[in-house]
């Protein structure tokens, strides 16, 4: 029984090295034992890899059922599999014209992206991103200090090239190289997988999006976007014109029955005759290509 729970821990590994390196480490009797040694299996593919880096965290829930192991990329690593699966990234607008690169007029935000490789990173090409577990006014450093170096020291350290988005997939994409999360969800072995979130950016996100008195400003898309994700950002986008000219389509009937009421002086006949009878045939004609254009 014991080999053959091995056994299977081993079809969940994807790589060669870490399935030779897979040792039964104790006794399994139930379904139990084996979420342990699956738990264990991950913590030291994560924790133990020479030739990549993960932070990596254990603990337990409150009421002691359930294992947790958070994993994120070092920067380093993250670079490295950026690299190494041709990852795109996005080049610093300053960028654009050391390398001749020319945009469409109507390209938003002058944004261009290129796969990653050293040559951009060490050449200052790429855009600069923030920790986002760093609070805002140490993101944008302490003036109060006269050690120059030691804040450009300091700032340099802060300094990332990828977006929390992008180290999550980039995270996703080699644990799933690493091992099979699916499968072992489907054998019970695991519970589930998923980001964290960063109580920062969720913070900055409430301020600027989700509070109700952001209802008629635009939306801040980038933010939404190095976020949540690509997917996330168009769906809100496209909710958020839906929404712009579904108000200008109220607004235009609004205006029409206006003007049908200033001309007949009785909502019973606007009502009646205009909004739900068949008089009025040129007002109706004009909410008819009101109504087209907005399809």
């Amino acid at each position: 029984w014991d080999f053959l729970i091995a056994d299977l821990l081993k079809g969940f590994v994807h790589e060669e090295i870490d399935r030779e390196d897979m040792q039964l480490r104790s006794s399994m009797k139930e379904l139990r034992d084996a979420q342990i040694m699956a738990f264990d299996m991950l913590v030291n593919f994560f924790s133990e890899r020479e030739d990549e880096k993960f932070h990596t965290l254990v603990f337990q829930s409150e009421d002691k059922k359930h294992l947790f192991l958070c994993v994120r990329f070092h920067e380093q690593s993250a670079l490295h599999h950026a690299e190494q699966s041709r990852y795109l990234v996005q080049l610093d607008e300053s960028a654009l014209q050391k390398m001749g690169i020319v945009l469409k007029p109507k390209t938003p935000h002058n944004t261009a992206f290129l796969p990653f490789i050293p040559f951009l990173r060490k050449g200052g090409l790429l855009r600069k991103y923030c920790p986002e577990s760093l609070p805002q006014d140490e993101k944008q450093g302490d003036k109060k200090h006269g050690d120059i170096e030691a804040q450009a020291a300091l700032e340099a350290q802060r300094v990332h090239f990828l977006r929390k988005v992008d180290r999550i997939r980039l995270l996703y994409d080699r644990a799933t190289d690493i091992v099979n999360c699916n499968a072992m969800k489907r054998w019970k072995l695991m519970k589930d997988y998923f980001p964290l979130h960063s109580h920062s950016a969720l913070t900055d996100l409430r301020k600027t999006w989700g509070a109700m008195r952001c209802i008629l400003r635009p939306q801040p898309i980038n933010k939404i976007q190095g976020y949540f994700g690509s997917e996330i950002a168009v769906y809100f986008l496209f909710v958020g014109m839906l929404c712009m000219y579904t108000l200008g389509l109220i607004a235009a009937t609004c205006g029409i029955t206006a003007l049908v009421y200033i001309k007949t002086g009785s909502i019973h006949d606007t009502v009646h005759q205009f909004l739900l009878g068949s008089k009025f045939h040129y007002h109706r004609m004009a909410q008819a290509v009101v109504t087209l254009l907005w399809f």
